[in-house]
């Protein structure tokens, strides 16, 4: 019965070593993009902490906790359009749209939290910034159709 338990054991652990080296090699594929995500997700930490602070808001850890679970969300999120994308659908680009969500998503909230500590308005003043290259570009196109 021992010798049975041990064996039993020994193919489990096999078994296991073999599922643990599929997922470290499926992952590496898109190392790059769990980096992105996490350092998107630290930055919007560190934002909200700044912000907490300036306006003595407590820091709780019901509120960390929220960073943890959104970046286990996030990779995992991750994790599954790369199964879809490789196995299931090969010609959608899943990875990429999910990336583009998950940065738009980070960025915004990074912005407001900006936007809040240092009372300005980057949005705003991205869009004017734009526009004013926008109506420059205009200004040049209808200056080379009068010099023609």
């Amino acid at each position: 019965m021992k010798l049975l338990l041990l064996n039993t054991g020994n193919y489990f652990v096999e078994k296991l070593d073999y599922i643990v080296g599929f997922i470290a090699v499926f992952i590496m594929n898109q190392r790059a993009a769990f980096i992105a995500v996490g350092t998107l997700v630290f930055i919007d930490l560190f934002t909200g902490l700044w912000n907490a602070i300036k306006f003595k808001e407590p820091i709780t850890s019901r509120r960390l906790k929220d960073t943890v679970t959104k970046l286990v969300l996030y990779n995992l999120l991750i994790i599954t359009c790369m199964v879809t994308e490789y196995y299931l659908l090969t010609r959608i680009p899943f990875i990429e749209v999910c990336l583009g969500i998950i940065a738009t998503v980070e960025t915004t909230s990074i912005f407001e939290n900006i936007e809040k500590v240092l009372n300005i308005r980057i949005v705003n003043r991205f869009k004017s910034l734009l526009k004013k290259g926008k109506d420059s570009a205009d200004k040049t196109k209808k200056e080379n159709k009068d010099q023609e």
